[in-house]
């Protein structure tokens, strides 16, 4: 079954769904190309389920995944983008030297990367 993926009221993709069992097996592609990351959801009736972030795959934004039909229920599948989430950045963090963000630090979270400390937050 194909179905649309909505960004408010506007259809930015497409959603395809088989039955395997007692699994939903769920390929959504976005055709609307974003330098942020997109996250994706679908519901049934009341019950809602977090599809996960879109990756590049052959130039198009894909999610790949497979949902319970328990969690969801049966019925008619309704897609959307949770949400649009701009980059990251990552300021690594100097011995003795102060963070030069500092009025930004709380909104950020501590990072390992390549094993050097730093806040990471997003742009």
């Amino acid at each position: 079954m194909d179905y649309a993926i909505y960004k408010k009221e506007k259809v930015v993709g497409k959603a395809v769904v088989k039955i395997e069992g007692l699994y939903y097996r769920i390929t959504c592609k976005c055709t609307e190309s974003s330098t942020e990351r997109i996250r994706l959801g679908v519901s049934c009736g009341d019950r809602k389920a977090d599809l996960g972030i879109c990756v590049p795959v052959n130039g198009i934004l894909t999610v790949r995944t497979t949902v319970p039909i328990k969690r969801l229920g049966e019925g008619e599948l309704r897609f959307f983008v949770l949400e649009e989430m701009s980059p990251s950045v990552w300021i690594p963090l100097k011995a003795n030297e102060a963070f030069p963000n500092l009025s930004r630090l709380e909104q950020g979270r501590f990072e390992m990367q390549q094993g050097k400390p730093g806040i990471r937050w997003k742009h």
